[in-house]
């Protein structure tokens, strides 16, 4: 078990102790009800009270809870039995649903603790998760015990099943795209997991919602999948067809080879038997991903496949000869593109190296923006980590400060090695020296007062330093 793990459970065996106390005090004391903890025992744990809205706010493990020890005029159940509303503690899921643990009396002393899910727009949610407060020790000052760790991953299990459910949304809406277009191309800032996403939706599509994960595909899976990089040098000769050099009986020669696409379509195009010539089997989707794709010059890599791309070109009808069609056995051999291939191709906005993206190339291909604070969502668990990032990016697009548009954002992939670690300086200040300076002394090169606006930047990310 981990520092930080074992960290996280003592300080919420304390919450527990503590929220257990006072609610018990709280039923039975009218005139000295308290509706907080109190911030004793909490230093490490940005402990703030909301008196507008009457709750202790602190976290555990980069989570920020909420403390409700009364609601309205409520401190709990009027005769001390039974569960109420009140008193609760919880976390936000996402937009509406929050995860509560609340408090079930007998006769005005907590007895059980058990977790619900609160929604906005419907009844609460009971779920199975429950403990007896005797089985957890919260008065001993001994270790957290095996009730009190299983109590809270069951609780904090949430969290990362709802995580998981938001990212699986969001891949789905993008396979639906995909499904459309054939073509699309993930844009966004650098380090908005744009590649990692491309991945999850070979991935889901490829094994059927399976998975998201592409380690989890099969030997067989895994043929449906196709991968490269565009760079500036890179060529037709690459990605097509071209010649290569051979050696034979120590002379050099020349063989036409399909390049990295070339080869994948025709995988794709493959028949269903070998009985069964004419037939094809289309079922199976084919994905091929280009990573960087505006970093290579477009229009010549893909040469006369400029016209077969096009989504309603797909297939025999939209086959063409190719530039070494005259080297093939048949000369008049076409090579078209399936319809069961996908194209996802990645981009930073900001990338400008080779900038060859033509007007007819863009319409066949659909664009869809990966922004900072969604790749917050699907890389990042711990809201310490979010609130970081999305401090350090609000000052970078702040015209008092950095003053730079939402393209230079940095995305959630840069943050993963501090993720649930903390925002103590020592925690994060390695990865400010060692991967965001040299980022933004690139970012601000050559404009006026780069040094100052590095600064702001400098104190916008390590703002409100501490262990959480």
């Amino acid at each position: 078990m981990s520092k930080i793990k074992t960290s996280e459970y003592v300080q919420f065996k304390y919450l527990l102790k503590r929220f257990v106390e006072q609610a018990n005090k709280n039923i039975l004391n009218q005139d000295g009800r308290s509706p907080s903890l109190g911030n004793v025992g909490f230093e490490e744990n940005k402990f703030e009270y909301d008196k507008r809205n009457q709750m202790d706010c602190l976290h555990i493990g980069g989570i920020e809870f909420h403390v409700h020890l009364k609601v309205g005029s409520s401190y709990g159940p009027r005769k001390g039995n039974g569960s109420g509303k009140a008193p609760f503690f919880d976390y936000e899921l996402c937009s509406g649903r929050w995860c509560n643990i609340r408090a079930v009396f007998s006769e005005s002393k907590i007895t059980t603790l058990k977790v619900v899910i609160w929604h906005s727009d419907k009844d609460d949610e009971e779920t199975e998760v429950a403990v007896q407060v005797d089985k957890l020790d919260l008065f001993s000052n001994l270790k957290p015990n095996e009730h009190l760790i299983k109590f809270y991953d069951q609780f904090m299990e949430f969290k990362e099943k709802e995580q998981d459910t938001m990212v699986n949304e969001s891949v789905q809406k993008l396979i639906e795209t995909l499904n459309q277009s054939y073509n699309i191309i993930l844009r966004g800032a650098p380090g908005t997991g744009k590649t990692f996403l491309a991945q999850q939706i070979v991935a889901s599509m490829i094994s059927e919602g399976r998975t998201t994960n592409i380690e989890n595909l099969t030997a067989e899976e895994n043929k449906q999948l196709g991968f490269v990089q565009f760079h500036p040098s890179y060529d037709y000769t690459d990605f097509v067809e071209g010649l290569r050099p051979t050696i034979s009986e120590k002379e050099v020669g020349f063989e036409l080879e399909p390049g990295i696409f070339k080869a994948f379509c025709e995988r794709a195009n493959r028949k269903k038997s070998e009985k069964d010539e004419e037939s094809v089997d289309d079922t199976k989707p084919y994905i091929f991903i280009i990573d960087e794709i505006n970093r290579g010059e477009i229009s010549k890599i893909f040469g006369e496949l400029f016209f077969s791309i096009d989504p309603g070109y797909r297939g025999p009808k939209g086959g063409i000869l190719t530039q070494y069609s005259n080297l093939h056995d048949d000369k008049e051999e076409k090579f078209f593109i399936p319809k069961n291939v996908y194209i996802i191709g990645t981009m930073n906005d900001i990338d400008r190296s080779v900038d060859t993206f033509d007007f007819a190339m863009r319409r066949r291909f659909t664009f869809l923006e990966i922004t900072a604070e969604q790749s917050a969502n699907n890389m990042l668990k711990s809201d310490d980590t979010k609130a970081l990032m999305a401090r350090l990016n609000r000052a970078l697009v702040d015209k008092s400060k950095g003053g730079l548009t939402r393209d230079y954002e940095i995305g959630a992939s840069y943050f993963l090695t501090i993720d649930g670690e903390g925002t103590a300086r020592e925690t994060i200040e390695p990865l400010w020296n060692n991967k965001l300076l040299p980022l933004l002394i690139d970012y601000f090169r050559g404009e006026h007062e780069s040094e100052k606006k590095i600064r702001l930047m400098e104190d916008a990310y390590f703002e409100n330093e501490g262990e959480a």
